[in-house]
């Protein structure tokens, strides 16, 4: 009975919830990093990957609400904020591809690094 019970409290493997936090996490940081080549590119593709990384990360962030993860509560949050966030000045300001490309793309880089360095540490301790 006590080898039932150790086995069972004492079990090391992740609970479920954590991987697929972990599966979404490394999805979230593919994706960021994919999206910021095609941006750097074209700055027009942020018009599929804005939703795309922010579909993603409503994801994300409700698997690390779940878990408690802070670090993967910005992750998930911080795709949907600069994806509103660059839509509302876009439209706002009607920006044309060649006047945005530059901040949007400034702003993509400084995100992706925060979402790598962030991502790291999420994953190692969710």
């Amino acid at each position: 009975m006590t080898d039932i019970l150790d086995n069972h409290l004492f079990e090391n493997k992740p609970k479920p919830s954590k991987r697929i936090f972990r599966c979404l996490l490394v999805l979230q940081i593919v994706v960021s990093v994919l999206s910021l080549f095609f941006s750097l590119n074209d700055v027009e593709s942020i018009v599929v990957s804005g939703p795309l990384t922010s579909l993603l990360g409503l994801l994300t962030l409700v698997a690390a609400w779940y878990i408690k993860s802070r670090s993967g509560i910005l992750i998930g949050v911080s795709p949907i904020l600069i994806s509103v966030f660059w839509f509302i000045i876009i439209v706002q300001f009607n920006w044309s591809p060649n006047t945005a490309f530059f901040p949007v793309n400034s702003s993509l880089v400084l995100a992706v690094v925060l979402t790598v360095a962030f991502g790291i540490k999420a994953y190692a301790r969710p």
